[in-house]
């Protein structure tokens, strides 16, 4: 816990950096925020870094999510030998579903008014 503009984001993108260029594999790396509009700065902060391990491996390929994501608690519960997560719905694909046409501030709108 830290207050705004003290630097989180930035320390966890260069930890996220040196796992990758010290050989851990993106894929295995989950970076966890508060809300989704930290995890989508964090995630287009990583993915501007553009770095890459010795492997080649892209660190792109890290996740970058916010505590309350479906898709990334779905990943847990599967990955824990839950074998059925299918009631779990994705906020996002619900809303896009009811309004195809939806904005991206529509939807950060929404996002915030639900998280709240």
């Amino acid at each position: 816990m830290a207050p705004a503009g003290s630097g989180k984001t930035t320390t966890l993108v260069a930890r996220i950096a040196w796992l990758v260029a010290t050989g851990a594999d993106p894929a295995g790396i989950t970076a966890v925020t508060f809300n989704k509009r930290a995890a989508d700065e964090m995630a287009a902060r990583v993915d501007a870094a553009h770095f890459r391990a010795a492997s080649g491996l892209s660190a792109r390929r890290a996740q970058c999510a916010s505590r309350r994501s479906t898709p990334w608690a779905a990943r847990i519960l599967r990955d824990g030998g839950e074998p059925s997560v299918e009631p779990l719905l994705d906020r996002e694909a619900v809303l896009r579903d009811m309004w195809p046409d939806i904005t991206r501030g529509a939807l950060r709108q929404l996002d915030d008014a639900f998280s709240g």
